[in-house]
């Protein structure tokens, strides 16, 4: 069974920048533009959205791929499908997991400098 699932976005006053992950790519969607992202993968889920003032996060699900339209026309066409994240951890949890943020390594473990650790 292929799962999908569609965001759609419209700017209406000012500009939003829309951030896509683990893919990295990002849009500035400036007023009077609207952006399309679908997404489709074997593996049960759907996008998972972090919404900050002018920010809008959208994340993928395991085993997805997708495809952008701006202004209705085809601007990117992802159709290698993300890795698959260890059980019980969607791909925003993983990613935070071993790149920092909550629940993430964020401290050095040895506050040593690194040349000093041997003396």
């Amino acid at each position: 069974m292929i799962y999908t699932d569609i965001i759609e976005f419209e700017s209406r006053k000012k500009s939003i920048n829309i951030i896509i992950e683990p893919i990295c790519f990002d849009y500035e969607i400036n007023p009077g533009e609207k952006i399309r992202i679908e997404g489709k993968s074997d593996v049960e889920g759907k996008f998972e959205i972090e919404e900050y003032e002018n920010t809008k996060v959208i994340w993928q699900w395991d085993g997805s791929t997708l495809k952008v339209f701006v202004n209705d026309i085809l601007d990117l066409d992802f159709d290698t499908p993300i890795p698959k994240s260890p059980r019980g951890k969607t791909s925003k949890d993983f990613v935070n997991l071993l790149f920092g943020g909550p629940g993430g390594p964020t401290k050095p473990l040895n506050k040593k400098k690194w040349w000093k650790i041997w003396k």
